[in-house]
C-alpha cells in the first residue's frame, strides 16, 4: 500500500474500524458537498472580540480568536457547541470593519 501514490497509510480506528465514523464522516461529507475545494470564508477582525464570518462556507459562525497570522490570511477559531470545544484552522480574507452583512449582499467589497 505504501507504494501507491498519494496514499500516506490507512485509516484505523483505536476500535479496528476503517470506515469513516462521526466527525471525520461529517467532514468528508461536508468536503465532498463542496467538491473538494473550500472558498476563503470572509472575516472582519477587531482584536478582542469574537469573530463574526459574513460570507463563505462557515458564514453565520461566531467564534473566539486563537490564533490570526495576517500575512498568511489564516485564522483559528474557539467554536463551543454545548460541550464540545473546537479549534479550527482556516483561510480568510480579512474585510474592513466598516463593512457590514448588507454590503455583502449586494457585492460591494
Amino acid at each position: 500500500i505504501k507504494r501507491l501514490s498519494g496514499v500516506f497509510k490507512i485509516l484505523k480506528y483505536d476500535n479496528g474500524q476503517h470506515d469513516l465514523m462521526g466527525n471525520d464522516l461529517k467532514l468528508a461529507k461536508w468536503i465532498h458537498m463542496h467538491d473538494g475545494y473550500i472558498e476563503r470564508s470572509k472575516v472582519v477582525y477587531k482584536e478582542g472580540q469574537k469573530l463574526h464570518i459574513y460570507e463563505g462556507p462557515l458564514r453565520g459562525l461566531d467564534g473566539n480568536v486563537v490564533k490570526v497570522d495576517k500575512h498568511h490570511k489564516r485564522i483559528v477559531l474557539r467554536f463551543e457547541v454545548g460541550d464540545n470545544v473546537s479549534d479550527i484552522s482556516f483561510s480568510v480574507d480579512f474585510l474592513d470593519g466598516a463593512t457590514t452583512d448588507n454590503q455583502l449582499k449586494v457585492g460591494k467589497i
